[in-house]
């Protein structure tokens, strides 16, 4: 096949969607070989016991720049561009009906049809934030006036009728000690990860990312008489009437509402405190700006333009807006997503696929089931039982939910403008988690949309999920031999798995409730283990700046054990053959290679400092050679030795799962 010089190209695997010339990303991998891997991919020159991430992705990330539109470009994004481009489709044949089928489709037209139109939005500048601009007035008068109540209620109302969080967030989830009941969570918002700092006060009861991820820690549950009582004690004047504030988020009064978990009482109590006691203007500014910031990508040019050249260019890097159609694809996503979902599967879901993956699941369960009846540092018989127990409790999910979100209460109609549309559909979310609240768990529930390239794992819930737009190359590729399968989709199934073991996930038993099944030795070798990743993570360094070991365990735990996982099972399929080659690369090559090429990716410095401080998944690369560097078959198939950076000594290993 020849390349063009003139005319701008796409590939015709993972849709690179920035405009260029000449040769660059046509040949991406798959849709070069069919078999999943591709040699173009890779960086033959670079000693793969030196850095395997570069020696297998090093051609991808040369033929493919950082679009301007994005601050990174990877595996994932490129497979949610792809999604992107076809729910365009889906909703752009939508448009041109006349008539629907059904209420979603009629919904989903006029929802994306006023996202698109921007001369609409445009002529309408900030006047569809009046009626909110109107709730600010009456809750700083409330203020001024000494009426608490009143304006701890008018605050709750802001989430509740336009999806804004000045102060508070609340959300449903399954309550950590008994998983089948739900109840309210209740938390610091606002400005940033610490509960004072949108004040200009110094943060006195922050609670940082890492510390937010400890189960113990985040779990407080107490009635709203408690936690007033517990304010009041703190309070050196008014104090924030949290009651009034929860009736007006949820429309429930305390009794109806029940026991609610407060993820952190010290931070909380502490934003009550400067909600009451800062004084009326600067509260009415931060209102103010808050609402603005909230609302800036769905108003006119000038605030998208602004929200943009902030959140995105000064802080992560990305140098052009995105176009229009993608923002109004991620808004429409965001307020009708299994609506848009119920339609994706139907038009591009391989219902054989999920037949593959749950072959693929049950080898890769089968590896976590031998490995917990043999690992040898877990001495005792009942913590092994009780681990065995919960491994045989795993849910499934693949592909879409079976009961999609009835949006019959979401009112969406010609007549609203596209921020009216917003608030409503923000109103609508917010309902639904309140009607989950002081409530059976609702088991059935999928936190992504089936077309999120991506998966998951609740500890509540014991389950592992995957969306339908992860089951495509390179993460599964039907074409593919079971190396390939196994080293990507495989390893993915392999995580999700492992974090129902990893330094969160081991918190909760096989019924999803925060119960310490574990004899202390057993805990303490665990622990001893963890550190021993936590100290491999903080040594590697991103712009010179060390990566949050403590942060990012979770993640690399799972990582790890995912990958011994899906090894294992890949060497249990009966036509498993170490010595067969393909394309010169034996089987277990191809599973790293696999492996490694899921992680490739350009990014942006500025955004990967940014992902140091937020995200509990470390860097690319170290996903990619860290657990490569704990593992002897890596060792083995590619011949790295002692003095090579892939391999590491043994008694500096760490073996967990």
């Amino acid at each position: 096949m020849s390349l063009s010089t003139e005319q701008p190209m796409k590939c015709p695997c993972c849709s690179n969607p920035w405009s260029t010339t000449g040769e660059f990303a046509l040949f991406c991998g798959v849709c070069e070989t069919g078999k999943g891997l591709s040699r173009s991919n890779m960086e033959l020159s670079v000693d793969p016991t030196v850095n395997f991430y570069r020696y297998a992705n090093g051609g991808w990330m040369e033929k493919n720049p950082i679009p301007p539109e994005y601050p990174a470009w990877n595996t994932f994004l490129a497979l949610h561009t792809t999604s992107q481009e076809r729910c365009k489709d889906l909703l752009q044949e939508l448009q041109q009906k006349e008539q629907h089928d059904d209420e979603n489709a009629r919904k989903l037209a006029i929802f994306y049809t006023a996202a698109m139109d921007e001369a609409k939005i445009e002529a309408l500048g900030v006047q569809p934030l009046e009626p909110v601009m109107q709730m600010i007035q009456a809750a700083v008068a409330a203020l001024r006036n000494g009426d608490i109540a009143e304006y701890s209620k008018l605050l709750g109302t802001f989430p509740a009728k336009y999806g804004i969080y000045p102060f508070f967030n609340t959300s449903a989830s399954p309550d950590a000690k008994n998983a089948s009941h739900t109840l309210c969570n209740f938390s610091q918002g606002g400005l940033g990860s610490g509960a004072c700092d949108g004040f200009g006060t110094k943060n006195r009861s922050g609670v940082t990312r890492t510390e937010n991820r400890d189960p113990d820690a985040t779990y407080n549950k107490m009635t709203i008489t408690q936690l007033m009582e517990g304010a009041q004690e703190k309070a050196e004047g008014m104090l924030l009437d949290f009651g009034s504030y929860l009736e007006g988020s949820t429309g429930k009064p305390a009794a109806d509402l029940g026991s609610i978990n407060v993820r952190n009482v010290a931070a909380l109590h502490c934003v009550g405190d400067l909600a009451v006691t800062t004084s009326p203007g600067i509260i009415e500014s931060y209102l103010k700006w808050h609402t603005i910031t909230s609302c800036a990508p769905y108003l006119s040019s000038t605030f998208v333009q602004e929200n943009f050249n902030f959140f995105e260019k000064a802080l992560s890097g990305t140098q052009e807006m995105k176009p229009r159609w993608k923002r109004a694809m991620a808004f429409t996503e965001k307020a009708l997503g299994e609506a848009l979902g119920q339609i994706y599967c139907k038009r591009y879901f391989d219902e054989s696929s999920k037949t593959q993956a749950l072959k693929i699941v049950e080898a890769v369960r089968q590896a976590l089931e031998a490995r917990l009846n043999e690992v040898e540092w877990m001495k005792s018989a009942t913590t092994r039982e009780q681990a065995l127990k919960k491994m045989s409790r795993f849910h499934v999910k693949i592909g879409y939910p079976n009961k999609w979100i009835d949006y019959t209460n979401l009112k969406i109609t010609e007549s609203d403008d596209f921020m009216t549309m917003i608030f409503q559909s923000r109103a609508f979310e917010h309902a639904r988690e309140v009607d989950e609240m002081n409530a059976p768990t609702d088991r059935e529930k999928w936190f992504m949309t089936p077309q999120t390239v991506n998966a998951y794992y609740p500890p509540s819930l014991n389950e592992i999920v995957f969306p339908a737009a992860i089951l495509q190359p390179p993460f599964f590729d039907s074409n593919a031999d079971d190396s390939v399968n196994f080293g990507a989709m495989g390893a993915v199934v392999g995580h999700e798995m492992t974090h129902a073991f990893d330094d969160k996930g081991r918190k909760y038993n096989y019924e999803g409730e925060l119960l310490d099944w574990w004899t202390e030795e057993d805990s303490a070798e665990y622990e001893k283990r963890v550190k021993v990743m936590v100290d491999q993570a903080s040594g590697f360094q991103v712009h010179g700046k060390p990566v949050q070991g403590k942060l990012t365990s979770g993640e690399n735990i799972a990582d790890l054990g995912g990958l011994r996982l899906a090894l294992r099972a890949l060497k249990s399929q009966p036509d498993f053959d170490p010595s067969a080659q393909i394309d010169g690369f034996t089987s277990i090559q191809r599973f790293f290679l696999a492996w490694a090429q899921c992680w490739r990716q350009n990014i942006t410095e500025q955004r990967s400092l940014q992902l140091l401080t937020l995200d509990p998944h470390g860097p690319n690369e170290l996903r990619c050679n860290g657990p490569l560097q704990n593992m002897s078959d890596f060792h083995d198939a590619f011949s790295a030795g002692p003095g090579s950076p892939m391999y590491r000594e043994k008694e500096t290993r760490v073996d967990i799962w």
